[in-house]
């Protein structure tokens, strides 16, 4: 259990990974100013992350892959270099949440990901808000989704999330595109 008051600043590598059928609980963590990555969880880690902060990593805030399912609830993922929350071939929890400027897509969900997304604030990013692809599918509700480049939202690559009551506001480019081709 790490619990409030801890810190990873300034981190050569991704500042925490969970990985390997590990369990942890984090609870207000903050994790800043990174050279990489800043939560991991892969390889069927088990985990709760809790009230926790990551700011400014060169990488991606968190990245869920390789058949881990967190559940996570109140994490800011904040001027990220990278994607703010990745998930690959994963899934878990993720409860009100929020992914504010990324420099790239703020969500990314690809693989045989299949994440529940409630009640999460995605904003002001440099590139897609949310972008289901390669099959992935998932559940996304009670979130918004507001001030993208690209588009609010992208579905793309034969995905077939499940999308109610999202509101995409203040997309420069899509508010919504979705494409199912397989390329």
């Amino acid at each position: 259990l790490f619990r409030s008051g801890c810190s990873v600043i300034r981190s050569g590598r991704s500042s925490f990974v969970i990985h390997e059928q590990a369990s942890a609980r984090v609870e207000e963590m903050r994790i800043e100013d990174g050279n990489s990555m800043g939560l991991v969880v892969e390889s069927t880690a088990a985990c709760e992350i809790v009230r926790s902060v990551v700011r400014r990593n060169a990488g991606a805030g968190l990245i869920v892959r390789n058949g881990s399912y967190p559940h996570v609830r109140n994490l800011q993922i904040i001027d990220v270099q990278s994607r703010g929350l990745q998930i690959v071939d994963g899934g878990g929890t993720f409860d009100a949440c929020e992914v504010v400027g990324s420099r790239r897509t703020s969500v990314a969900v690809s693989g045989t990901s299949n994440p529940t997304v409630r009640t999460t604030v995605i904003r002001d990013g440099q590139s897609i808000g949310l972008l289901i692809d390669e099959g992935a599918s998932g559940s996304y509700s009670d979130c918004m989704i507001t001030g993208h480049v690209v588009a609010g939202i992208s579905i793309r690559g034969g995905s077939s999330p499940s999308v109610s009551s999202v509101r995409v506001i203040e997309s420069a480019g899509y508010g919504v595109h979705v494409d199912r081709s397989e390329e």
